[in-house]
C-alpha cells in the first residue's frame, strides 16, 4: 500500500515590513517638515507682532523722503503725485501703490519706491523725454509726445521740438498712446536729422502725413522734402549734397521730391 506524498509548503523569506533604516528615514523627514512648519509659524506671528507694534511706534514715523528724478518734475510735484508726506507711519505706506500712482502721470515712464528703515523712503523717477509736438485733427493746443508715442501734455511742449501733423489719431489727451503705425517712421526721421552729419543741414520744423502716400518734411530753412513711406534713410542722407549742387548752380530751390528712386525733381 502506497503512502500519500506529503505536501510541500513554500515559505517566502522576504519580509514585507519596511526595514528599520527606511523607518528611520521616514521619521526624520516627517520631523524635519514639522520643524520647518513650526519655524515658519513662529516667524510669521513674530512678523505680525512686529508690524502691530511698529504701527504704534514713533521709531517708524516717516521723517525723510529722498527723491531722485531725471527730468523737470520737482520734489513737490512727485510727492503730490505719490500722495505721501512726512509723519505717516512707514508701514502704512504701500510701495507698489505709490509706484502705480506715480506711473499714472503721463510725464513719468517708470518709478521705484522703497522703504529706508527705520524712518525713510526713497523714490526714484524716470521721466519721459518729449520728442515732438503733436497737432491732432481736432485742433487745439499742441501736445508733447515721447519717442514711444506717449502723449505728455502741453506742459512739456518745447518750441524747438518739430511738429507732427496729419496722424489718424484724433482728440488725443495726456496719458494716451498714439496708435498710428506711421509714428515710428516719423520718429526715425527725427532721429536721423539729429545725426552729426545731418543736424546742421536738416533741422526739421514740421513732419506732415496728411497725404497718406508720402511724408512732407518742412525744414526751419523753409525748404520742403517729400519722402516715401519707406526707403527714406539713404535719400535723406543725400540731401546735403543735392542742396550744395543747387547752390553751386545759383539755384534757389524750395521743394525736393525724394519719393522717386533717382533723378530727384526739385522746384523753386
Amino acid at each position: 500500500m502506497t503512502r500519500p506524498r506529503p505536501k510541500t509548503l513554500h515559505v517566502s523569506t522576504v519580509s514585507r515590513r519596511p526595514s528599520a533604516r527606511r523607518r528611520r528615514i521616514v521619521f526624520w523627514v516627517l520631523l524635519a517638515f514639522l520643524a520647518l512648519g513650526g519655524i515658519f509659524f513662529l516667524l510669521h506671528h513674530a512678523y505680525l507682532a512686529l508690524r502691530r507694534s511698529a504701527s504704534h511706534d514713533d521709531l517708524f514715523i516717516l521723517r525723510r523722503i529722498d527723491v531722485a528724478t531725471t527730468g523737470i518734475l520737482s520734489t513737490a510735484d512727485i510727492l503730490r503725485e505719490a500722495d505721501i508726506q512726512t509723519n505717516m507711519n512707514i508701514w502704512a505706506i504701500d510701495p507698489a501703490a505709490v509706484r502705480a500712482r506715480l506711473e499714472g502721470n503721463p510725464l513719468i515712464a517708470s518709478a521705484t519706491v522703497s522703504r529706508q528703515l527705520p524712518d525713510g523712503l526713497h523714490i526714484d523717477v524716470v521721466e519721459r523725454t518729449p520728442a515732438a509736438r503733436l497737432v491732432t485733427t481736432g485742433g487745439g493746443t499742441a501736445l508733447a509726445i515721447s519717442h514711444d508715442g506717449h502723449v505728455m501734455g502741453p506742459s512739456s511742449v518745447r518750441t524747438s521740438l518739430p511738429v507732427i501733423s496729419g496722424l489718424l489719431d484724433s482728440a488725443l489727451t495726456p496719458g494716451a498712446v498714439v496708435s498710428d503705425p506711421r509714428l515710428p517712421d516719423l520718429m526715425a526721421i527725427i532721429d536721423l536729422c539729429h545725426e552729426p552729419s545731418l543736424r546742421e543741414e536738416i533741422v526739421p520744423l514740421v513732419l506732415d502725413v496728411a497725404d497718406r502716400t508720402r511724408i512732407r518734411l518742412v525744414l526751419q530753412s523753409g525748404e520742403e522734402i517729400l519722402l516715401s513711406l519707406t526707403g527714406y534713410e539713404d535719400k535723406l542722407r543725400q540731401f546735403p549734397l543735392m542742396r550744395a549742387v543747387a547752390r553751386d548752380r545759383a539755384l534757389s530751390l524750395h521743394t525736393y521730391d525724394l519719393t522717386v528712386d533717382k533723378n530727384f525733381p526739385a522746384t523753386p
